[in-house]
């Protein structure tokens, strides 16, 4: 409307061709130039002089001006990533403590006005020695009402939040901490690598491969264990379940909850959902353990299975529940705090354990197999003995050295010799031994580490990854024990590698920080 009527006036058109500028495979920027040059200083004065207002574009109901069609790109990349003044953690903590309404308001945070202050308020080249630049932010208010003036000048000091302890590819804030492993999930419409992940408010955001949110949605509670790709109407269209307390989710790649779903428990859910497909023919069965030491079974529309007999476990589920099909015969695998279970479709138990033990709470199960092809289950049990259990109801263990109840414990292949090593977490020393039982390394971090060990194969030269959410910091360790190069980064999650980016020989980490942030980094 302000364009048409100028026209009008001058005869002069405020409009032009626009620059069209692709943000990503969905989202494009028009781009205007416009014939009003210095159009800032002339509305606010000499301070904006310095200003460069050539461009500008729109953003929802906003117009947004800048020096370049680059500079307008960097804002509208910068906005999609949430990347704005009212989502920043030291402002919100700072607006925290002004009036709440002001007839004129202006913030500036002296980090980001170097030009300025050296121009209006500091000797040019001294800025950077000048007690301005310890400051958080500088806010003036003025606020009028009968026939009176208040002005407020409000100025913090202390140090700025922290940043990325590397370089970053892209940021994008979310609206509270992150607390979930940045997961990457499969765009079934465009083959896209996507990221999923969760706040501590429990919002829920779909990330694309760019760091643009595509969509955000609250749900009741923090999710348990990670999210699992499904194709529940078997047409190669994914969607995501999860479970969290109180509710399982299916939900379609626009966030949106699946007929049937969700499904509300009737108590209160004690493990991550497990989704079982026994024939590979999609008919999904999904496995919930719960406070009453039942385990619950629903179909592809969140209704009950029947016919399932199974009693109750001896004490809490808290493990993912696993599956494996042997020689014909398929097998449910559970373990509770005192004793596995290997169950059939029934619920029944197909074996039964000659011995039990209680397995240590954050030690994984996983399939083995011995030299002569026998399968087995492999794990550890409270005082750190590596547990083998096989089919036959057998039950074997190995001794390598005492850990405490807490431990972690994976078994992979961590030296690319194509056998698998016993690799633990316990006290924040990783410890990994060979097959032999001969050991490969042990290293202390100083840091107080989650307990939690993250596996990356790189196709021999493989890797474990480490984080400490209280010091925001996440490492890797390489096959010989050593942190790797440039380690340890910004993070508080579990965090994911993966190649997300048309980058040759570059692969990316996707982790969450303290500061609010999802942070792609590039590691070469």
């Amino acid at each position: 409307m302000v364009a048409e009527n100028y026209r009008k006036e001058t005869g002069v058109d405020f409009s032009s061709k626009p620059i069209v500028i692709k943000v990503d495979k969905e989202k494009t920027i028009e781009v205007f130039q416009q014939p009003l040059k210095g159009f800032f200083n002339l509305l606010l004065g000499s301070l904006f002089a310095p200003v460069s207002d050539e461009y500008y574009c729109f953003i929802d109901n906003w117009i947004i001006f800048g020096s370049s069609p680059e500079s307008l790109e960097r804002y509208v990349k910068a906005f999609i990533r949430n990347n704005v003044l009212n989502s920043n953690n030291s402002y919100k903590q700072f607006n925290s403590e002004l009036p709440q309404k002001a007839n004129y308001f202006i913030f500036i945070n002296p980090n980001f006005v170097h030009k300025v202050a050296e121009e209006f308020l500091v000797p040019k080249g001294d800025f950077a020695n000048n007690s301005l630049n310890n400051l958080q932010g500088i806010s003036y208010q003025l606020i009028g009402g009968n026939n009176l003036l208040f002005n407020t000048l409000t100025i913090t000091s202390g140090e700025e939040v922290q940043r990325a302890s590397h370089n970053s590819i892209w940021e994008t804030k979310l609206d509270a901490v992150p607390v979930s492993k940045p997961q990457i999930v499969l765009n079934h419409i465009n083959k896209k690598k996507e990221i999923f992940v969760q706040d501590s408010e429990n919002n829920i955001y779909l990330i694309n491969s760019i760091g643009r949110i595509l969509w955000k949605r609250k749900i009741d509670g923090p999710i348990m264990g990670e999210a699992i790709q499904v194709d529940i109407f078997k047409n190669k269209k994914l969607q995501l379940t999860f479970n969290t307390a109180s509710k399982l989710y299916v939900i379609d790649r626009n966030g949106k909850d699946v007929d049937g779903f969700p499904v509300l428990y009737s108590t209160t859910a004690t493990n991550p959902i497990s989704v079982i497909d026994y024939d590979g023919n999609r008919d999904y069965r999904f496995f919930q353990a719960c406070t009453d030491r039942r385990i619950y079974i629903y179909d592809s529309k969140g209704k009950p299975i029947k016919g399932w007999n199974f009693a109750k476990t001896e004490s809490m589920v808290t493990d993912r529940i696993g599956f494996v099909r042997t020689n014909g015969l398929d097998y449910i695998i559970v373990f509770d705090s005192n004793r596995p279970y290997l169950l059939n479709r029934r619920g029944e138990e197909r074996v039964k354990f000659k011995n039990h033990f209680g397995k240590a709470p954050n030690s994984q199960f996983s399939l083995a197999t011995t030299s002569k092809g026998k399968l087995f289950i492999i794990t550890t049990d409270t005082i750190g003995l590596i547990q083998n259990l096989y089919f036959d109801g057998a039950i074997d263990n190995i001794t390598l050295k005492p850990f405490t109840r807490w431990h972690c414990f994976i078994y992979q292949d961590l030296t690319g010799d194509g056998k698998k090593d016993y690799i633990f977490l316990d006290n924040n020393t990783l410890y990994a031994f060979d097959e032999k039982k001969n050991s490969l390394f042990q290293i202390k971090i100083k840091d107080e580490l989650n307990a939690t060990i993250l596996y990356f194969d790189f196709g021999g030269d493989n890797k474990i990854g480490l984080f400490s959410e209280k010091s925001n910091k996440i490492y890797l360790i390489n096959n010989k024990g050593k942190i790797a190069d440039t380690f340890p980064y910004t993070g508080s999650t579990p965090f994911t590698i993966s190649k997300i980016a048309s980058k040759k020989n570059v692969m990316n980490i996707i982790v969450g920080t303290k500061q609010g942030i999802v942070t792609n980094y590039e590691l070469p």
